[in-house]
């Protein structure tokens, strides 16, 4: 078994505070830690444009960049639904817009990405029928491919560097927002739906009942599934994602009660299993555990401490 958890690493100065708390809430977990060897890898996201978490994907489905390829562009074939739309090639590209709302601040404007905005099939397929006449002419199209994201078409010449949402969203828009002449056209089109979503119904019926208006469009990809050894196998691990709102608010003490709750639903229940391999992703960083069997020396002995702890606590 492979447990992969999201926010469950976080940044090195937090941790150290965090430490003391896990065996607390989580003794199952660090019983699991304390009998792995683990190894750390660390991620720019100014060169990968996605989350730790993301790189992990990427790498599991087997991703091999392009040159001047950015790792983010493989989150197109990897996030598509439908594999089956339009007859998707090897070959072909593979670009996602994702539904989000887009608030601004003071210091630019943030960004709340499609899997927390609590969109319902009915009101994505409402909003792209409204918006398809807008497409026409601008090399542009769109295609329904789950609540949260449309496939998108678009002109033979068009590339970008474009950013995962979850990325996106844990700072400000303006720092992933691409300026240059190749992504003019893009950025004409959704500023266009921007004012036009202003007062759609959709948007009318959710402010009613106290939820983000859905304001934007965000653009991802660029990718084609040819680039990938392993994207048609289904994914062996079990992903949780409890811990992410909380670490991205630094919200420690939430934190503490998501992974109590982790534990006694996740972890306790496969106490009595052998020990699964483990992911724990932070921003810029995630640590891989797998169960080691101990020596004989080990077992005589007892086995000397675990290197987990430094890793996810370095200071």
């Amino acid at each position: 078994m492979q447990i992969v958890l999201s926010g469950a690493l976080p940044d090195p100065h937090q941790a150290r505070e965090l430490l003391s708390h896990l065996e607390q809430k989580a003794p199952t977990l660090v019983r699991w830690l304390q009998h792995s060897d683990c190894q750390l890898q660390q991620t720019i996201p100014t060169e990968t444009r996605c989350t730790a978490l993301e790189v992990w994907q990427l790498k599991q489905a087997g991703f091999v960049m392009q040159p001047a390829q950015h790792l983010s562009a493989g989150l197109g074939p990897l996030l598509v639904k439908n594999q089956k739309a339009e007859a998707t090639e090897d070959n072909e590209r593979v670009w996602l817009a994702e539904l989000v709302h887009i608030a601004p601040s003071r210091d630019g404007a943030a960004l709340i990405s499609g899997d927390l905005l609590d969109i319902s099939i009915s009101e994505s397929t409402e909003l792209l029928e409204s918006s398809l006449q807008w497409f026409a002419g601008t090399g542009f199209n769109a295609g329904f491919d789950s609540a949260t994201r449309w496939r998108l078409s678009v002109p033979e010449d068009f590339n970008a560097d474009t950013a995962s949402t979850r990325l996106v969203s844990q700072g400000m828009v303006n720092d992933w927002w691409e300026q240059d002449i190749h992504t003019r056209p893009w950025r004409r089109l959704v500023n266009e739906f921007q004012m036009l979503w202003f007062d759609h119904p959709v948007n009318t019926v959710r402010e009613q009942a106290g939820k983000p208006a859905i304001n934007s469009l965000w653009l991802m990809g660029g990718a084609s599934r040819g680039q990938f050894d392993n994207l048609d196998s289904k994914p062996r691990y079990q992903l949780y994602t409890d811990l992410e709102n909380s670490a991205q608010q630094q919200d420690w003490g939430q934190w503490l009660e998501e992974l109590a709750n982790l534990e006694r639903n996740v972890f306790a229940p496969n106490a009595h299993n052998p020990a699964p391999e483990l992911v724990l992703c932070g921003v810029e960083r995630y640590m891989q555990c797998n169960a080691s069997r101990p020596t004989l020396r080990q077992r005589l002995f007892g086995s000397p401490k675990n290197n987990w702890r430094k890793m996810w606590s370095p200071l």
